[in-house]
């Protein structure tokens, strides 16, 4: 028995093998590996510029999957090599052991946030590897995540749609993005131009006569939750499903109270106070100015309740709105009351009238004689001038005997 070794063009190494006494013939079977190839894929961002949004998202975490034909053409799903764009530059390499010469199919799973998958990537594009040679795809452009926006006006109460309601559209940091948007007759703004991933709001800056503006910021958010999206899916999705920001619009209305005496109506009467609430938490309260008017305004409409809660000076509060009474606010022209007070009033001291005979109060009066009736005055000023008079006399009396 002999050991040998043979080593002649053996590009594998060498091949051990033992030849025995009885043996006349002996057959070796020697097989050449061959060397594997490499694939590198580079992608880059669509440098289509828009100076609304200059920044460019990053290609980490594009995801990348090949298979290989088999030698009928079709694509053998069974064994894929599957790859993950890791760093800034968008390149990717392809370079397992395995990675022998043929024809391969490179299929884009997944895109890098803030984009979608190219149709074609979709689909898959066909790659040959030759020996042991190093393929460098042509960079891929990956389009950008954008999405279509919608906003829609409607009128909060009744539900119609309304046109010629004005909007600035601003970025998350306060940043311009468009003007002077205009709702349509479909009560719609169709934003000419797709938003990427971000935080975005409305501002209304004119609205209709009639209806209340919104001065609230109307916040909203482009996000993407499907990175396997394509080219075309995202331009179906947007054309049939474009992100809707919902606005409404509250129609509002004026309360006007005028406040006059019961006895003359004509006579108007200022400080007299009311109270106007509802069950959403508005609660106010004015004063009737020197006209007797009091002006509740940009009231929404519903149902408020009114209540005086304090009569102007020397009058009484109106029994009918001493306690809230239901006022319901509507659309159309300004709403107006009109509400009398009487007077105070004083039972009379006099007898034969059995105390149902009543007088204006008289505050003058009151402040000069207290609660005495006119006869009690009458005397009580005569007596007065009675004791003058006596006094003076007095006086004169004894300057005369003093000289």
């Amino acid at each position: 028995v002999q050991k040998q070794r043979w080593e002649a063009s053996l590009a594998a190494g060498s091949v051990d093998f033992t030849i025995k006494t009885d043996q006349t013939q002996l057959k070796l079977t020697a097989t050449n590996q061959k060397k594997a190839g490499q694939i590198i894929v580079t992608k880059k961002a669509d440098t289509t510029t828009d100076d609304r949004f200059p920044g460019k998202m990053t290609m980490i975490g594009a995801q990348f999957a090949m298979y290989r034909y088999r030698e009928d053409g079709t694509v053998d799903h069974s064994h894929a090599w599957t790859t993950t764009i890791t760093n800034q530059n968008g390149i990717v390499t392809f370079n397992d052991h395995d990675l022998y010469e043929g024809k391969y199919l490179l299929v884009e799973t997944q895109a890098p946030r803030g984009y979608v998958i190219p149709d074609d990537l979709a689909k898959g594009i066909d790659v040959n590897v030759k020996g042991d040679q190093k393929v460098a795809l042509d960079p891929i452009i990956e389009p950008e995540f954008r999405r279509a926006i919608q906003l829609q006006k409607t009128d909060g109460s009744f539900g119609n749609h309304l046109a010629g309601i004005t909007f600035d559209l601003y970025g998350s940091n306060g940043n311009v993005l468009a003007k002077d948007l205009v709702t349509d007759e479909a009560g719609q703004i169709n934003l000419p131009f797709n938003l990427p991933i971000g935080d975005y709001y409305f501002e209304e800056t004119k609205t209709l006569p009639k209806y209340e503006l919104n001065t609230d910021k109307i916040d909203f958010k482009v996000e993407q939750t499907d990175l396997t999206q394509t080219v075309s899916a995202l331009a179906s999705q947007n054309k049939q499903q474009p992100v809707t920001v919902q606005v409404a619009n509250y129609q509002i209305n004026s309360l006007v109270i005028k406040k006059v005496d019961a006895a003359d109506s004509n006579q108007v009467l200022a400080g007299a106070v009311f109270r106007l609430t509802n069950d959403k938490g508005y609660s106010k309260e004015f004063t009737t100015d020197v006209n007797g008017l009091v002006t509740f305004d940009n009231l929404k409409l519903g149902r408020y309740w009114l209540t005086e809660v304090k009569a102007p000076a020397g009058y009484t509060i109106n029994p009918d709105y001493a306690k809230p009474v239901a006022v319901d606010i509507k659309s159309g022209d300004t709403i107006r009351m009109t509400i009398a007070d009487q007077r105070h009033v004083l039972p009379s001291t006099e007898g034969g009238n059995n105390g149902n005979d009543v007088r204006h109060d008289q505050p003058s009066r009151r402040l000069l004689f207290g609660s005495f009736g006119d006869r009690d005055a009458i005397t009580l000023v005569l007596l007065g001038i009675v004791i003058l008079v006596i006094a003076g006399s007095t006086v004169i009396l004894r300057r005369r005997r003093r000289s």
